[in-house]
């Protein structure tokens, strides 16, 4: 093959590739866009299904709705959760209701042991109205402990809260009277405060919050 026969043939190959590159991509070669794209507070699974956690116990998550994709507005739902060691959830180490879809206050668990879970979406009446598909996870030997399960001999509050150990109390009290960014942050806090209480009357959420904020801090 001569040298212009071999340039005619790279130029005609760098024809057909630059071709093929500008050719209109068409929606069978594009990925689907995922409608959870538009919920974004959208929690998914977890752990994965199967995964190997290095926590013991594991924050669970799971889906507000139990929809693949949830509705614009959210059900009015509470949850049922239960952790077993079989995978038809019989023999029971963890049960629970609770408001929210995010778990942690589990009891340490057995490491290299698996553990089987399951979520049921309960309507206002106690009805169960969904079940999910039972998910399991497995803790790491060297699994590191995090146990919070003293969190259930607290009162189940709602906003705002601050929960600490007590033998941090005395350094976040002097940090908040200090001159750190949160000392000063809460010295403006409560100043604004002061000025909402001293009107008589709340004029809109944002008030409210700085109230609630300086409950916080004071």
């Amino acid at each position: 093959m001569g040298n212009g026969t071999a340039v005619l043939l790279g130029a005609a190959l760098v024809t057909i590739a630059a071709s093929c590159l500008a050719a209109p991509i068409g929606p069978e070669s594009c990925l689907d866009p995922s409608g959870l794209r538009s919920h974004t507070r959208y929690v998914d699974w977890g752990p994965v299904d199967g995964a190997v956690v290095d926590r013991n116990p594991p924050p669970l998550t799971w889906p507000w709705d139990p929809d693949d994709l949830p509705p614009k507005s959210p059900g009015n739902w509470r949850f049922q959760l239960v952790v077993a060691t079989d995978v038809r959830v019989l023999r029971t180490v963890h049960r629970d209701e609770v408001n929210f879809n995010v778990y942690a206050m589990l009891p340490p668990l057995k490491p290299r042991r698996r553990y089987f879970w399951q979520v049921k979406w309960l309507d206002k009446e106690g009805h169960v109205q969904a079940t999910s598909e039972v998910r399991s996870f497995r803790i790491a030997p060297d699994a590191t402990t995090y146990d919070m399960s003293i969190l259930h001999s607290l009162p189940r509050m709602g906003h705002p809260r601050f929960i600490c150990r007590p033998e941090d109390l005395a350094s976040i009290r002097a940090a908040r009277e200090g001159d750190t960014s949160f000392g000063k942050a809460a010295k403006a806090t409560r100043a604004r405060a002061n000025e909402v209480v001293a009107k008589g009357s709340i004029a809109d959420s944002t008030e409210l919050r700085i109230l609630a904020a300086a409950h916080l801090v004071w």
